[in-house]
């Protein structure tokens, strides 16, 4: 691999801040990791300070994208945290603006250009498509957006205790057994009245018969708006990420599918609602999620382009949504994907904890 003569930590920001493209080969991955060490070794990282090893890491991660959890590790030497040989990513992806990406093996590269994200040139990124040890997708480095729109649900509130609780004294109420939250949890997601005529049959597409759901459906709106936020938890993290973006005085908004009866008195009893510029429920608007117009309501009305924002969410509608209005979507992994891995719907990444999202941006 080749990489032009770079050798200080003043070129590689060069090449960060996007003044100079850096040509590079990948004829094998070992040739790969041996350019890494190779490069780690010529760059002195041991010998630098804390702000050039955060420098070292930036360039790394552009290169070949390895994961931040290892680059950015601060027990030994940066050299020990290399992934090993082995576990280099032997598929990758290679993007050129918005032409169409192809998947190829490491070894088929000749010579690829990586040119640093420029408002007029072209933006060339190699990522792993694979994923890791854990089956998480690995992580890139993103752009700070301008604004940021949270789900509510399974994304910031852990809410399925109240939910539960609910859904199973409306079911005694009718005389009928109650499910219990293992059950309960993949049906959530799609609204209240959805999930109470999940309920009432077990089933995902079960439609109860008029009379049962008219007599349910009231009973569980009345016990729900009791018990709403009365053991629901916010998220190990949340209020971590949301402080990252209030600090940068990034407008942060919240869409979520449930209607504004339960959503405005849970993030009050959560102590999340005045962390947010704006607030949109299942019935703010004419449509909700997976339908694009509830995000680009929120980003006209903070003057924010939607190739500018970002939703983080935990499910398809979510993906779905950003799609389909222009945002960059970034989803977690413990959410109410009725029990499906948000992996496969393809997010721009995903995150175990809310706390890691500050580790997806690059720094200016």
């Amino acid at each position: 691999m080749k990489t032009q003569g770079r050798k200080t930590p003043g070129q590689i920001r060069a090449f960060l801040d996007g003044s100079k493209p850096l040509g590079f080969e990948a004829p094998r991955r070992k040739a790969a990791y041996d350019f890494m060490t190779e490069q780690l070794r010529c760059l002195g990282c041991t010998r630098s300070g804390k702000a050039d090893n955060g420098l070292i890491r930036r360039y790394l991660h552009e290169l070949i994208s390895f994961r931040q959890s290892l680059l950015a590790s601060k027990s030994g030497p940066i050299e020990q945290n290399l992934i090993p040989v082995s576990s280099f990513p032997c598929n990758v992806i290679m993007e050129k603006g918005n032409s169409d990406s192809g998947k190829t093996s490491l070894s088929d590269y000749g010579s690829v250009k990586h040119h640093n994200r420029c408002a007029n040139s072209m933006s060339t990124r190699i990522f792993d498509t694979s994923t890791t040890q854990s089956g998480k997708i690995p992580s890139m480095i993103f752009p700070i957006p301008k604004l940021v729109i949270f789900d509510l649900d399974g994304t910031l509130v852990d809410s399925v205790p109240d939910i539960t609780k609910s859904v199973d004294e409306m079911l005694i109420r009718v005389g009928m057994q109650p499910h219990g939250e293992a059950k309960i949890r993949p049906w959530i997601g799609n609204g209240v009245e959805r999930l109470v005529r999940r309920a009432l049959t077990g089933e995902m597409d079960g439609e109860p018969n008029d009379a049962l759901f008219a007599r349910a459906y009231p009973i569980f709106l009345n016990l729900y708006e009791r018990y709403n936020g009365e053991r629901s938890i916010v998220y190990p993290g949340a209020s971590e990420a949301l402080r990252f973006f209030e600090r940068r005085g990034i407008p942060i908004g919240c869409v979520t599918n449930k209607q504004s009866r339960f959503s405005n008195a849970l993030l009050r009893r959560v102590g999340l609602y005045e962390r947010f510029g704006m607030i949109l429920s299942g019935n703010s608007l004419p449509r909700k999620k997976p339908d694009p117009m509830p995000l680009r309501h929120v980003a006209n009305h903070f003057g924010v382009k939607a190739t500018d924002s970002l939703l983080v969410g935990d499910s398809v509608s979510d993906i779905r949504a950003a799609r389909a209005a222009g945002f960059r979507v970034i989803c977690v992994t413990y959410g109410y994907n009725h029990g499906l891995d948000i992996r496969t719907a393809e997010p721009d990444a995903v995150v175990d904890s809310l706390g890691e999202l500050a580790g997806l941006f690059a720094m200016a």
